[in-house]
């Protein structure tokens, strides 16, 4: 699945959020809290929502461009990745894929039926985070002007 979202802030605005938000995944998985310098190549166990375990491996982060992860359980492996590239000063486009690799024949059948029944909604889940990034950085930038006006 790929999604291509253009944004009202900075390359590095919207880098620099997701990162905030992968510091504390990290944080709360282990107790540590990592610099982004270091996350490239961090492997770690989180607990999913529905319970289960799955391991997390940080595959690439490449400030302000890229971050790519895995997520990988006894069924399957994601790969998810953004891509944030600059069009201006002060906007971006992001380019979030997302694969799934199935373990065995019958994963890859529950896949492609899941996956074709709630890839709407994921679409949707998706899109709705970038532009909630979008928006926690212009009401950071409206609180800013506040504090330094007030």
């Amino acid at each position: 699945m790929k999604i291509t979202k253009k944004l009202a802030i900075s390359q590095k605005e919207c880098f620099d959020t997701i990162m905030n938000s992968v510091v504390h995944d990290v944080k709360a998985a282990t107790g540590k809290k990592p610099l982004v310098q270091k996350l490239e190549g961090l492997k770690f166990k989180r607990k999913m929502a529905n319970g289960s375990e799955a391991i997390m491996i940080i595959t690439k982060c490449t400030p302000p461009a890229v971050y790519e992860f895995q997520t990988k359980t006894h069924v399957n492996t994601h790969t998810t990745s953004y891509t944030i590239e600059a069009i201006t000063e002060h906007t971006c486009e992001v380019i979030y894929d997302e694969t799934v690799e199935a373990k065995t024949s019958m994963a890859r059948w529950n896949n492609i039926l899941v996956g074709g029944m709630l890839g709407f909604t994921r679409k949707k889940r998706i899109t709705r985070m970038l532009d909630g990034i979008e928006a926690l950085v212009i009401q950071q930038h409206k609180d800013l002007v506040s504090k330094i006006e007030g």
